[in-house]
C-alpha cells in the first residue's frame, strides 16, 4: 500500500523514529536515496526541532494526526510546508505486538456459566489504558 501511494509516504518506528520504509514518491520528491533513509532517524527531516515529538505525542493521545501542517527539509535543504496524517499500525516485528487475538467464551459460558466481570466498554478502556502503557514506556497506569 506504501509503495503504490502517490503521496511522499514514510513509514517510521516510533519506538527510535527511525524509517521503516519508503516510498518512490518521496524518494522523488525529497531527494533522498533509500539506503540514507532506511534506518536513520527521521529528526533531522523537520525544520522546527519538537515538530516530530509533537506529532507522537498527538497520535498517543488521539490514536490518530490528520492534515497537521508541518515544515519539512529536502536533502538540497529547501524547506516544504506539509500536510502531515499519521496512523498506527502493526508490523509484527515488536517483542509486545500481538499479530492476532480470537477469544470464544461459548463454552465457559455453556459448560462453567462463566460471565464476564467487565462491560465491553470497561474492557476495552482497561486495553487501551495497558497499551498506552506500553506505548509511553510507563506502567504506571496499568493495574
Amino acid at each position: 500500500m506504501l509503495e503504490a501511494s502517490p503521496l511522499p509516504s514514510l513509514l517510521i518506528r516510533t519506538a527510535d523514529r527511525s524509517c521503516a520504509a519508503v516510498n518512490d514518491a518521496y524518494i522523488e520528491g525529497f531527494g533522498w536515496l533509500r539506503d540514507e533513509l532506511l534506518g536513520e532517524s527521521c529528526d533531522r527531516f523537520w525544520v522546527v526541532p519538537d515538530q516530530y515529538a509533537h506529532l507522537l505525542e498527538r497520535l498517543r493521545l488521539d490514536g490518530r494526526v490528520r492534515n497537521s501542517e508541518c515544515l519539512a527539509r529536502r536533502k538540497s535543504g529547501e524547506q516544504r510546508n506539509l500536510l502531515v496524517s499519521l496512523e498506527p499500525i502493526v508490523l509484527n516485528q515488536a517483542s509486545d505486538e500481538i499479530p492476532n487475538q480470537y477469544l470464544d467464551c461459548s463454552k465457559a459460558r455453556r459448560m462453567l456459566e462463566w460471565r464476564p466481570r467487565f462491560s465491553f466498554e470497561e474492557a476495552l478502556g482497561e486495553t487501551i489504558a495497558w497499551y498506552r502503557a506500553r506505548l509511553t514506556g510507563s506502567s504506571a497506569a496499568v493495574p
